[in-house]
């Protein structure tokens, strides 16, 4: 019996092992399901399963775990000093797969609970003070079971510019994120709306996200690393305002809301009925937002986003309610 470890199925159900082994997925719909099943901390270090077309009702299924694999190493800067509490991530060439490690404080590693495969690392993104690096050889792959890697990281470039509104002021307190196949790099703007975006491969082209409350989303696509002085418009929106019920009609407080374009692109928000059930949604632009609430699993685990209706910008009294 494995203890610790995640069983995860279809809608964002989850579980965990007790101390015997066993698990129990609960609020299921009509199946079949996926499972992936992987260890945590305590978990023991297994390879990650994968099984496909579990159907709902399904008793005494038998999970066999087989230990992980493993990828170690070091890593130094430029000058061959260790670098200490360094995140660092390893993504599955070709599959799913994960896992991460923090550095020692001689500057060691060992990525651990890896099925067979190549991995690729990366500096990972939540990486702390020491997400500012990235490795000198950006196309750092090894295969599960390696050991002695020597890793370099350097300083990264960075992309660095202004949010402003549409008279040229600056907008305090926006957010800035960068996607690339690389991965993904965020950076929160400061009060003078200034940001500066670090750790990013030089010579790597990103798209850039940009977002503040109450205003429309903006992008700018193939924006280089080592770019400055880049200006965002960031256009006071439109907002809309209602009620959210349940299939009842009962006012649903404190609900997380998610607005999404219609048509697609950017221009997503969020936000959280109050606690009469009502709602202001700031920042829309033109044309029609799907509307979504998130609905928590049993006992907490897990959840979905079911749609609750569609809204305009400048619509007022709108009244959302949950399907039946």
């Amino acid at each position: 019996p494995k203890a610790g470890v995640a069983m995860t199925g279809n809608e964002w159900r989850q579980t965990q092992t007790k101390a015997d082994g066993t698990f129990a997925l609960t609020g299921l719909g009509d199946g079949p399901y996926g499972l992936q099943i992987q260890s945590q901390s305590g978990g023991g270090g297994y390879r990650p399963v994968s099984l496909e077309n579990v159907a709902v009702g399904t008793k005494d299924l038998a999970v066999v775990m087989e230990a992980g694999m493993s990828i170690s190493g070091v890593v130094n800067d430029a000058d061959g000093r260790p670098i200490v509490q360094m995140a660092i991530q390893a993504q599955q060439v070709s599959g799913p797969g994960n896992g991460n490690a923090y550095t020692d404080t001689e500057g060691k590693f060992t990525v651990s609970s890896l099925g067979a495969g190549t991995y690729l690392l990366r500096v990972a993104q939540w990486g702390g003070t020491n997400q500012s690096y990235v490795f000198a050889d950006a196309q750092q792959t090894y295969a599960a079971g390696t050991t002695g890697v020597r890793l370099v990281a350097t300083k990264g470039v960075t992309i660095s510019g202004v949010l402003v509104d549409e008279a040229g002021a600056p907008v305090a307190g926006g957010y800035v994120s960068l996607m690339a196949k690389s991965g993904h790099k965020s950076a929160q703007g400061r009060s003078d709306g200034t940001f500066e975006v670090v750790g990013l491969e030089a010579g790597q082209s990103y798209r850039l996200d940009a977002q503040a409350q109450g205003r429309v989303n903006a992008r700018l696509d193939d924006v280089v690393a080592g770019a400055k002085d880049v200006r965002i418009v960031l256009a006071m929106g439109l907002s809309a305002s209602g009620m959210l019920s349940d299939a009842t009609g009962r006012a649903m407080p404190m609900a997380s809301i998610s607005f999404t374009r219609s048509s697609g692109g950017v221009g997503a928000q969020s936000i959280q009925s109050d606690a009469a059930g009502r709602f202001t949604v700031g920042g829309l632009g033109d044309g029609a937002y799907d509307a979504k609430v998130y609905v928590p699993g049993a006992e907490g685990k897990g959840g979905e986003w079911k749609n609750v209706g569609t809204i305009k910008g400048g619509d007022r009294d709108v009244d959302l309610r949950m399907p039946q």
